[in-house]
């Protein structure tokens, strides 16, 4: 009978299942997340997460491409329907041929971890352009984000690196988590908190300024918001200060 392996949500955890399936020559494996309800019929397993065993993986990852273990990751993220189980299959892939499979597109796990890895790449870039910080509190900035994808790990760094001398939070509240930068490190929070719960003013002096930034490089005479939409979408706007978010809301169109 088939066995699923369940792991607690993280993506160490997800690579102890990997180690798991691996280590028990298991190659009729399925692999879900705690949180899943699964409608599978088979045998489960609750795989513990143990830091050398992920490890482990991810050296067998690099050992065939450098930047495998990134793409594995990106993936991940995506957390679309059924990503474990490609992700097993991917992986599985490059260990059976001993090479890098993210070029074997052929295969259909390949493709789809492909495919997911280069929408996340995608949605992080997107909003390196697109996250804007509002001054909350006198010390602290907030910006909020709506992303397809869990990006906001991989956002994070950027902003800090960039803003190291303020203290900020960014916040995916589709998600319910934060990330806070002090100044010397950053920490993720996850679940309602009053930090999740925090108000942002609806005009202040950062907004100002990037409206009146936004007005002074328009160009009337050449507006084209069809070609507007397709480089800033809709979608993107609710959280962006030089747009007005109740006209985006009335839209009520995703682009």
């Amino acid at each position: 009978m088939a066995m699923l392996y369940r792991y607690d949500g993280s993506f160490e955890g997800f690579l102890c299942a990997v180690f798991c399936a691996f280590e028990r020559r298991d190659r009729s494996a399925f692999i879900e997340a705690e949180s899943v309800m699964s409608l599978r019929w088979c045998e489960e397993m609750t795989v513990a997460t143990e830091p050398d065993k992920a490890r482990r993986v991810t050296e067998g990852l690099r050992r065939l491409s450098p930047r495998l273990p990134g793409t594995v990751y990106l993936a991940w993220l995506s957390r679309m329907d059924g990503i474990d189980d490609a992700l097993l299959g991917f992986i599985r892939l490059g260990f059976d041929r001993r090479r890098d499979p993210q070029h074997m597109l052929y295969n259909g796990s390949a493709a789809k971890v492909m495919d997911a890895a280069r929408k996340v790449g995608g949605e992080q870039h997107r909003f390196l352009q697109f996250l804007r910080f509002t001054k909350a509190l006198p010390d602290l900035y907030v910006a909020d984000i709506a992303p397809a994808y869990d990006v906001l790990a991989l956002i994070v760094p950027h902003f800090a690196a960039r803003f190291a001398d303020m203290n900020f939070i960014i916040r995916d509240k589709g998600r319910r988590k934060a990330a806070l930068w002090d100044r010397t490190r950053w920490q993720m929070v996850e679940g309602d908190s009053e930090l999740m719960s925090l108000p942002l003013p609806e005009d202040g002096e950062i907004e100002a300024l990037w409206r009146r930034y936004f007005e002074s490089v328009a160009i009337p005479e050449r507006k084209n918001r069809r070609l507007q939409q397709r480089f800033v979408p809709l979608r993107f706007r609710e959280n962006m200060t030089e747009f007005d978010k109740g006209a985006h809301r009335a839209a009520g169109v995703d682009g």
